[in-house]
């Protein structure tokens, strides 16, 4: 027994034609030139990375410079502290304080002639405290 629903649902199929739709209106959008900010940061990075290698190097020159200065000055330095250096000081001072007075300024007597130690102006200096 033919079924008479199914037939008339095949019939309104073979009927059906897609109909193709309308194209969506096109609307200008102005482009934002983003290129131009992503570019000032990377030039501003590379004139940041630039200048400061160049001033490590700078530094690194000049450090080296004043060691050749220094070694043309025949300023002769003190022996490294060693343990048996540290007992022999803490037994031949007058205070266990005197000692690490000697052992603390001990590079003050390294210092060039003219120059003097950070350390040396902050002693000197007077506070108004």
């Amino acid at each position: 027994m033919p079924n008479l629903d199914d037939e008339q649902f095949e019939n309104h199929l073979r009927r059906f034609h897609p109909v193709v739709p309308e194209s969506l209106p096109a609307y200008d959008h102005p482009q934002v030139e983003r290129s131009r900010p992503i570019r000032l940061i990377w030039a501003v990075a590379s004139l940041a990375a630039i200048l400061g290698i160049g001033v490590a190097g700078f530094r690194t020159y000049h450090h080296r410079a004043e060691r050749g200065n220094l070694s043309s000055n025949n300023v002769v330095p003190t022996a490294p502290l060693t343990i048996q250096g540290a007992n022999a000081l803490l037994a031949t001072a007058p205070s266990y304080k005197a000692a690490l007075n000697e052992l603390a300024f001990r590079g003050e007597r390294t210092t060039p002639k003219g120059k003097q130690s950070a350390l040396a102006v902050l002693s000197t200096e007077k506070s108004k405290i």
